[in-house]
């Protein structure tokens, strides 16, 4: 089934289709570093923002997303998404390294 039923939300894998990121202007690398999403406005929402842009788009995920505005957590989720989001993008990078230097070692 998936979280959006509805197809409320234009999913984009930036892996292979880079051509929204172009378009926005957002470079590949800060795109795989944190969240992006174009709202409705067509604006870009990043981290945190991006997040709840998403979740009001999603049945069940919009009351997560008014709650996190009705209790004022979007400080303290920052905060946590970033230490989050910087460990993410640390393994990332260690993951293709990894492949890219046992790649080179088979040859």
């Amino acid at each position: 089934m998936g979280i959006d039923q509805n197809k409320s939300v234009h999913w984009v894998d930036i892996s292979t289709d880079k051509i929204l990121l172009t378009h926005y202007g957002i470079s590949f690398t800060s795109a795989m570093k944190k969240l992006h999403v174009i709202d409705i406005n067509n604006q870009i929402r990043i981290g945190v923002d991006a997040f709840l842009t998403l979740w009001l788009q999603l049945p069940y995920y919009r009351y997560l997303a008014k709650t996190v505005t009705l209790l004022k957590l979007k400080k303290p989720m920052t905060w946590a998404y970033d230490i989050f989001a910087k460990q993410r993008y640390k393994k990332i990078i260690q993951r293709q390294r990894c492949t890219t230097l046992c790649k080179s070692l088979v040859k």
